[in-house]
């Protein structure tokens, strides 16, 4: 499968291409310079995975309202079994577990806002699944009620 950035903007508008464009380099620079991790990799490779994601409407991006300044990044994809983790690009539209890629923000708010964005496009899932940085086994499971009750009595409704 070709991942390049342009073949996967091939099917859209001229200014749907640009657009798109701007906001992965924008959401790219605010990545590197804050995830160690994606730092050092290709800037290609970064932008072609953000881009796929971005078109299926798997990124959850906000801006600070003062500075304008990009404040969130959370990139998610749906899955109907939790080892489909590992497979690279699947993707399944009604899965019922939402993995999260990447979730970088500067504050608790701005995550907040980064995940009501994605909860507009997206129904709420059954389960909520990741893993984190420098932990080994295997991902963490939550069901999607009981994690946002959790958030909900600590930071109010979604």
């Amino acid at each position: 499968m070709d991942t390049s950035q342009d073949i996967m903007l091939g099917l859209l508008s001229e200014g749907g291409r640009e657009r798109i464009k701007a906001d992965v380099a924008v959401a790219t620079d605010y990545i590197r310079a804050r995830y160690l991790p994606w730092k050092d990799c290709r800037l290609a490779d970064l932008e072609a995975w953000l881009t796929w994601h971005w078109i299926q409407g798997l990124v959850g991006a906000v801006s600070d309202v003062r500075s304008g300044d990009l404040a969130a990044v959370v990139v998610v994809r749906f899955l109907d079994e939790l080892d489909e983790f590992e497979t690279v690009y699947r993707h399944s539209p009604e899965g019922k577990i939402c993995w999260v890629e990447l979730a970088v923000s500067e504050s608790q708010a701005a995550f907040r806002a980064a995940v009501s964005v994605l909860r507009l496009l997206h129904e709420a899932p059954e389960c909520l699944a990741f893993k984190r940085d420098g932990r080994r086994g295997k991902p963490r499971l939550y069901l999607w009620k009981n994690i946002s009750s959790k958030w909900e009595s600590i930071h109010g409704k979604f």
